[in-house]
């Protein structure tokens, strides 16, 4: 979509906060769907490295994907930084309560 509708808000760098915010809440998502898949077994190196990873890919692919949606701009640096560390966030927000949140096995 050329234009998504979306809230603007006052501030120049919104899109940033967009970027984070989707990226935080799509790697609480990852975490705990690759942390379920393991069954529990996998270190918790294991799982940042795979979400933070196929997170790093997404994000450029996605950036790269724009540079061809008319009314976009694709390839930016920083739109991929803000989904990085929105994806760092989301993990450590699972990892977080994951350890404060005794979950049956």
């Amino acid at each position: 979509m050329p234009h998504p509708p979306s809230p603007e808000l006052p501030l120049t760098f919104a899109d940033k906060i967009y970027h984070f915010l989707y990226f935080t809440v799509g790697s609480i998502f990852l975490t705990g769907f690759i942390y379920q898949l393991n069954h529990r077994q996998a270190s918790w190196k294991w799982i940042a490295g795979s979400v933070l990873g196929l997170l790093a890919i997404c994000g450029a692919i996605d950036e790269y994907h724009q540079s061809f949606v008319s009314g976009r701009s694709g390839n930016d640096l920083y739109d991929w930084l803000a989904n990085m560390v929105g994806a760092v966030a989301g993990f450590s927000i699972f990892y977080a309560l994951r350890r404060r949140i005794k979950w049956n096995s």
